[in-house]
């Protein structure tokens, strides 16, 4: 490259078309960030209105501009924005976007943006994708090894707790108790009432999938007596994307259905639901919806679960919320399983099997509740290879939530099968009868007895 003067202007010879090409193109990038920031900056500084709306505007520029922490800035308000409307898919490409730029960034500042944008995104897939999400995983485990590598324990707590989750949905269930009460230990150490809430939160979760009814009264009551609506209801963005005292108040009910207290059970699905339209975060009322529908399927109301249930599809499905669509639409299956509806109720089960067992939170109560509209509609076969299933996916025998149902279910389809099945029909009621018990739960208790009082002698 040789310098060549021309009147007051200066130029450059290159030998070699490459060289040139390489040296243009570094003229363009410089010349190109110049602008951006400059855009930037002029939005940032004149048009509040628009960096308060659009801030994926204004994180497009700085990053073009190679202002990474700004860029990172608001792209972390674009993707709380998105999460605040509800729209997740939008927000796990903000929170992916400001992961990238994270990641360029020296170790020293770069490290916690990262953690920031990792937490963002694994409470964001929880939503879009379902509890169970793989994406999720990888995104608190990340984050877990980020928060352990710069000592920041609220971090590594909230990290955790998506760890613990997963292990929960995927029914890891001794696992998925040791992580609660290991949470339980950490936050109460930290003195964070925050995280002591969140911890008690996991506790009465574990219970609930283990089928620990005295478990689940006991953390719902740690757990509402903390909660303070004005603190904690931002916690629902934080933590799996729903709010941890609707979650307490319609566990709290449903285990106070299956001690066979119907009437506080239906308070404490009021107040969950009340809580919910309150705070007017739909995914926190979709949750509390399928919640109380089960609960009112515990207890064998068919009305009240319909309800409760085609109100939480219709939300999942205006707010693109997956996992409560397929599951709810279960609930309206159940729901609807009798009379002329009894064979759209069927082939809706038949549809939505894969699906909800995918994406819902509850995989071997689905297929109990596919297993119950089968065996009415005379299809004990099919009913029992559902059964059969959930079976095979328990971690610990003895141990899940419905687990009492699908084995007294199990000895009616053997009796449905061939009247000369009652022995092994005999064993299944009688499993379901000392598993309720050991739960403490006591509608399922009551309906194996009857099955057992019932069998043909």
């Amino acid at each position: 490259m040789f310098p060549e003067a021309r009147g007051f202007e200066r130029s450059f010879n290159f030998k070699h078309a490459l060289v040139r090409d390489a040296a243009y193109e570094s003229l363009l990038l410089m010349r190109s960030r110049e602008w951006h920031g400059r855009v930037g900056l002029a939005l940032e500084q004149r048009f509040g209105d628009i960096a308060a709306k659009e801030p994926e505007l204004l994180a497009y520029h700085f990053g073009k501009a190679g202002q990474l922490s700004l860029a990172c800035d608001y792209r972390m308000r674009a993707g709380n924005q998105a999460v605040s409307r509800s729209t997740y898919v939008e927000a796990i490409a903000h929170f992916t976007a400001g992961l990238k730029l994270a990641e360029t960034m020296p170790p020293q500042s770069g490290l916690r943006r990262q953690l920031e944008f990792w937490l963002k995104l694994g409470s964001a897939l929880f939503v879009a994708q379902g509890l169970q999400s793989i994406e999720a995983e990888t995104a608190y485990t990340r984050a877990a090894e980020i928060g352990e590598e710069l000592g920041d324990g609220p971090a590594s707590f909230q990290a955790k707790w998506g760890l613990w989750i997963n292990a929960n949905l995927r029914r890891k269930t001794a696992s998925a108790r040791d992580r609660a009460n290991e949470l339980v230990s950490l936050a109460r150490q930290s003195s964070d009432r925050e995280l002591l809430l969140e911890a008690y939160h996991c506790q009465l979760s574990t219970a609930h999938y283990r089928g620990d009814v005295r478990g689940v009264l006991e953390g719902s009551r740690h757990a509402i007596s903390l909660y303070d609506v004005t603190q904690h209801r931002h916690l629902a963005h934080a933590f799996g994307g729903h709010d941890p005292c609707v979650c307490a108040h319609a566990q709290c009910g449903n285990a106070w259905q299956l001690s066979g207290e119907g009437q506080q059970a239906r308070q404490h699905f009021t107040q969950a639901i009340a809580l919910a339209e309150m705070i007017d975060h739909p995914n926190s009322l979709a949750q509390g919806l399928h919640s109380t529908g089960m609960g009112h399927q515990l207890g064998g109301d068919r009305e009240a679960v319909y309800k409760a249930a085609h109100r939480a599809a219709a939300l999942a499905d205006r707010f693109g919320l997956p996992p409560w669509r397929a599951s709810s639409l279960f609930l309206v299956g159940w729901a609807t399983a009798t009379g002329a509806a009894a064979a759209d109720a069927v082939r809706l089960i038949d549809t939505e099997i894969a699906n909800a067992t995918a994406a819902g939170p509850l995989p071997q109560y689905y297929l109990g509740l596919a297993a119950e509209v089968l065996l009415a509609a005379g299809r004990p076969a099919d009913a029992l290879g559902h059964l059969d299933r959930a079976i095979a996916g328990i971690d610990e025998a003895g141990v899940g939530i419905y687990l009492p149902e699908i084995y007294r279910l199990r000895g009616a389809c053997l009796l449905a099968l061939d009247r000369g099945n009652k022995t092994e029909a005999q064993s299944a009621f009688a499993s379901a009868s000392g598993i309720a018990k050991r739960q403490g739960a006591v509608i399922f208790e009551r309906r194996a007895e009857a099955s057992l009082s019932e069998l043909p002698i």
